[in-house]
């Protein structure tokens, strides 16, 4: 064997490489909060957007001017009052709102299952047949066994029941005025053919007819009704979408609605029964709930984000004369806009909002609020989200109501104070922050999507999309770019030139071994799936553990630590990436074993030295990368794992810096052409904490070859050499050595480019 060990020339780390990168990690924002991002003089973000410098000094010192009001009434407040006590109560108070809604709630939808299964019951009793040809005959039967149902009913206005033949008969609480206050009476609603209208007649505490007709409803299309649809297609009972009725006056409602069939023929379906409910009434319910309490406001929501009921009665909005949904983001209540939108930005989507989650947070007036969210569901379709707020500051009134009054007089004045300059301004200036606070994140590479100005003002919406742009483009940069490097270069805030700086950096190389027998052995589809997962995960080590990635050759990534950014214990971070690096790894092949893919192995040099690293290049293309003799023996490292059949080889600086937290086996001397000194090299083994007896002997060892190597005593190098492959054959590392200095007795190997 000869002393000789050729190792390919490492690459070019100078020149300019196609570069990806993966973020991992992304910070989380709150988009509630508005982060104001001023720069000093004229150059700064606000002065480029708005130019209109004086406007935002005034509001700046309107608004400075209340917070600091504000604040000093808090702190004594806070002074003056226990924290926890006034947490107590809100968590007190806001658990019983929400039994007490949850329960209220759930007791109002479960009356109209009743009164559906009674009616059904009711149906059934009168001929097995069931044959409703003439409704006239039943319709006394049935307005008198539904009767008492319905006008008991607190939550449902009316019972249909229409049937195949383009007949009905109904029951509907009507809202009337009787000596000056609000009550309903009960009208039964009938149509007996195709083409003739629905009529409604009022109905005596008996159930029968006491006069002529109060209500006709021309041409009513029974089977374009979305209860006759819903009936007829889920036939067994179930929620219909929120819709529009009329009862007499147009109003959103929802129907349990369910089939009934011929009982000599179940096949044959007759018609359907379906129990209405009104919005507008669970409003009611919702705001006598909410009054129970000072300062609360309970909504109602779908999935959707739609509005089915609130406790300040605003849950439709007319459009073109029609009733339609409104928005629980675009409310009208700024509570209810204000803690939906919270919600929704928490959240991403009403879909994941969970029973039991609660929050705190600040409204867009500044008040602390309460929030915590129940879901509603039962058997029959329904998925409603209740969220009640509470007001925060209310329930610290139980604490110390004197210091509640302080604030509230406190902020009073600021807000009177405040208020004709801040009406004039603000419709400018909170666009204008909130391009400033957007800027300020895109400065520091925080890319995440914001909210778009809802201003409609064409020089904003230009600005908007502009910024959405440049977004969009150093999100995609940043692929290519390692984002420390990018964000060095935008604070930088001048034209970036070519130059190098001299630190000392730990550096990187990693390869896959066997990687060409790899890919001849798998699909170029399925390559590229395992080669993408397979950088991802490394790229995630290296960036959780502090390093930049300079770029990827072919199957090898080169990363550093200590550059651009400085980092503490680099080296230390470096080998806890290898690692990281490792256990990853295991992961993805116990994966990939099941899909049938070739394990995957790697090898990884690392040595720390002083280096040359900044922008390399031309004027016109620039590549940030290190190069210099610590990149180099970073590379001849890593190819050296090949000879001595390890997984991982050090520089010994690397090894110094290590030493004391890791298990560090001494390899070789080698030494590297253009280098008069000799390098030691080591294999990290595993952290002090987890070795083993052995594992340290072998350690010491292998200490005491160096030691005698490095004296050139190459007759007790093979003497430690031959005990140790004695007494643990699988020592390659002692065995090569003993080879390589029976042949040639040199106290170092030598390394040839090839």
């Amino acid at each position: 064997m000869s002393n000789s060990y050729q190792i390919p020339r490492s690459p070019s780390v100078g020149s300019i490489q196609s570069i990806d990168y993966v973020r991992e990690d992304v910070e989380s924002v709150d988009d509630s909060t508005l982060v104001s991002v001023q720069k000093d003089g004229k150059g700064g973000i606000l002065w480029c957007l708005s130019n209109a410098w004086s406007l935002q000094v005034l509001i700046i010192i309107l608004f400075t001017a209340g917070i600091a009001v504000t604040g000093v009434v808090v702190l004594l407040v806070g002074f003056f009052s226990a924290e926890r006590g006034i947490t107590s109560v809100s968590n007190k108070a806001q658990g019983y709102l929400k039994l007490q809604m949850v329960e209220y709630v759930q007791n109002l939808l479960s009356e109209p299952p009743r009164l559906a299964t009674s009616a059904l019951t009711s149906i059934y009793s009168f001929d097995p047949s069931l044959d409703l040809s003439d409704l006239k005959t039943y319709q006394t039967d049935i307005s008198r066994l539904m009767y008492p149902t319905l006008f008991t009913s607190r939550f449902s206005t009316a019972i249909l029941v229409p049937t195949i033949r383009d007949q009905i008969i109904g029951l509907q609480k009507t809202p009337v005025v009787v000596g000056g206050k609000s009550t309903f009476r009960m009208d039964l609603g009938v149509k007996n053919s195709t083409n003739k209208a629905l009529e409604f007649r009022a109905l005596n505490s008996s159930g029968l007819l006491t006069g002529p007709i109060a209500i006709s409803v021309p041409n009513y299309n029974i089977f374009s009704r979305p209860f006759w649809i819903q009936g007829t297609t889920t036939l067994s009972l179930s929620w219909t979408p929120i819709t529009i009725t009329i009862n007499p006056v147009l109003s959103l409602a929802a129907f349990l609605t369910g089939s009934f069939y011929n009982q000599s023929n179940p096949s044959q379906t007759l018609g359907v029964v379906s129990v209405l409910i009104e919005l507008s009434s669970l409003s009611t319910f919702l705001a006598k709930a909410a009054a129970v309490t000072d300062g609360v406001e309970i909504y109602i929501m779908e999935r959707s984000g739609l509005i089915v009921a609130t406790s300040s009665g605003n849950f439709s909005a007319s459009i073109a004369g029609q009733p339609a949904r409104v928005a629980a983001r675009t409310h009208s209540s700024s509570v209810v806009a204000d803690s939906s939108n919270f919600l929704y930005n928490f959240y991403g989507n009403f879909s994941y909002a969970k029973d039991g989650d609660a929050f705190l947070f600040k409204d867009s007036l500044g008040v602390r609020r309460s929030l915590q969210i129940s879901i509603l569901l039962d058997q029959y379709g329904i998925d409603w989200v209740l969220v009640g707020v509470l007001n925060y500051d209310i329930v610290m009134s139980t604490v110390s109501s004197a210091s509640i009054i302080n604030i509230v007089v406190s902020v009073c004045a600021v807000i009177a104070a405040m208020t004709t300059s801040v009406v004039i301004g603000c419709c400018i200036s909170l666009p204008l922050k909130n391009f400033a606070s957007q800027m300020g994140r895109i400065a520091d590479m925080k890319l995440d999507k914001q909210d778009k100005v809802t201003l409609q003002l064409k020089e904003f919406k230009m600005i908007s999309t502009s910024m959405e742009q440049m977004r969009s483009g150093l999100s995609n940069f940043e692929k290519f770019v390692p984002a420390d490097v990018v964000r060095s270069m935008l604070k930088k805030n001048s034209q970036i030139q070519p130059g190098v700086i001299c630190r000392n950096l730990t550096v990187l190389f990693m390869d896959i071994k066997d990687f060409t027998t790899i890919t001849e052995n798998i699909e170029p589809n399925k390559l590229i799936s395992l080669m993408s997962k397979f950088f991802a995960e490394m790229t995630a080590a290296i960036t959780r553990n502090n390093g930049t990635v300079d770029k990827f050759i072919g199957d090898c990534i080169m990363a550093m630590w200590n550059a651009p950014d400085h980092v503490e214990n680099h080296e230390l971070c470096c080998i806890q990436a290898c690692f990281d690096m490792f256990e990853r790894l295991e992961s993805l092949n116990r994966k990939w074993e099941s899909k049938q893919y070739p394990k995957i192995r790697v090898r990884i040099g690392v040595n720390t030295n002083d280096n040359l690293v900044g922008n390399i290049g031309s004027p016109e293309r620039l590549n940030y990368t290190a190069l210099g003799d610590g990149v180099n023996v970073a590379a001849r490292l890593e190819a050296l794992n090949k000879r001595y059949n390890t997984p991982l080889l050090i520089g010994e600086n690397t090894y110094h810096a290590v030493k004391e937290k890791y298990v560090c086996v001494f390899v070789d001397r080698i030494s590297v052409k253009g280098k008069n000194k000799p390098i030691d090299v080591y294999t990290v083994v595993c952290l002090e904490s987890e070795s083993t007896p052995d594992v340290f002997h072998t350690r010491d060892k292998h200490e005491q070859i160096r030691i005698h190597l490095k004296e050139n005593n190459i007759d007790k190098v093979v003497k430690l050499c031959q005990d140790l492959t004695t007494k643990d054959s699988s020592n390659i590392i002692a065995k090569l050595l003993l080879e390589r200095l029976q042949e040639k007795p040199t106290g170092h190997l030598v390394l040839h480019e090839a």
